[in-house]
């Protein structure tokens, strides 16, 4: 991220099977939601208070999660 956008965002891909992978965003992100800005998975990932989500991907595809703020994403 930077001052505009300062939660960055989680990118996951995979060139094969897909799956979920166990990604560290920072305990200050505890409890916060993040979506897929592309659509692939409407479930959101809640970030546990060990600073990590879990974000699935499928087969062969990327995601990119984004932080959702008071119902709605930070758009760029």
């Amino acid at each position: 991220g930077d001052e505009h956008h300062p939660d960055g965002c989680v990118v996951i891909m995979s060139n094969a099977e897909g799956g979920t992978k166990p990604m560290f965003v920072g305990t200050d992100y505890t409890g916060s939601a993040w979506v897929d800005k592309l659509g692939h998975h409407q479930e959101e990932v809640i970030i546990g208070e060990d600073g990590r989500g879990w974000f699935p991907v499928n087969d062969g595809s990327v995601s990119v999660y984004l932080k959702k703020v008071q119902g709605s994403l930070i758009e760029p």
